[in-house]
């Protein structure tokens, strides 16, 4: 049952790995449902405060190669609980962006960083034992990343062995957008951030 559990999870993490570096396409829907276009070759929300500089705009540049690889590492295992652990930012999964100058800073999470948290819960669910319930939030990020994936579809063509889509390959390379850029941004966005909330505080001081 360990080994078919783990085997899941890996294909899991495969398919999600290759589906996010499609992740923030095009536009962005904000909580009040308003879409924010951005630019073909950029993502993000684009909206910033000038001074502050409270936006979140990700020009990705050149396209990276990724293999496609069942990997000993981002296991299930305690072992790999630090490297989960260090998947998203240091600050966290969020970002803040204000409308206009005179605009508070709203908190936003990031799709990607959204969608490597969710694999994270699955899989410290997964550790449990079997008699454990199965907790909302790891209910919420079975259906979300299920979404997630298909409103990206990736339309990747992968060899098989036999027409019932069984195959011994353990790896594929693929092109994607360097999601390197992505955390920059993030840490960029949270600095300009902190930097506000300071300022905000001493003037209160």
């Amino acid at each position: 049952m360990v080994t078919l559990k783990r085997h899941v999870f890996l294909q899991l993490s495969i398919v999600l790995l290759v589906a996010v570096r499609d992740a923030n396409a095009n536009s962005h829907i904000l909580g009040n449902g308003a879409p924010l276009q951005t630019n073909g070759a950029e993502s993000g929300i684009d909206v910033s405060t000038g001074t502050a500089s409270l936006s979140f705009r990700v020009p990705f540049g050149d396209a990276v190669a990724l293999r496609i690889i069942t990997a000993e590492r981002y296991g299930l295992g305690d072992d790999a609980d630090e490297e989960w652990s260090k998947i998203l930012p240091a600050h966290g999964h969020v970002v803040h962006v204000a409308q206009d100058a005179s605009a508070p800073p709203e908190p936003h999470t990031v799709t990607l960083f959204h969608q490597l948290k969710c694999i994270d819960i699955i899989r410290a669910q997964y550790k449990l034992p079997q008699s454990a319930p199965i907790s909302l939030r790891t209910g919420h990020c079975l259906n979300y990343l299920r979404q997630t994936i298909l409103c990206k579809s990736n339309l990747v063509l992968e060899s098989v062995d036999d027409q019932f889509g069984h195959s011994d390959r353990n790896f594929y390379d693929t092109v994607c957008r360097d999601w390197t850029a992505l955390y920059r941004e993030a840490e960029r966005n949270q600095a300009a951030y902190e930097g506000l909330s300071m300022k905000s505080g001493e003037k209160r001081g």
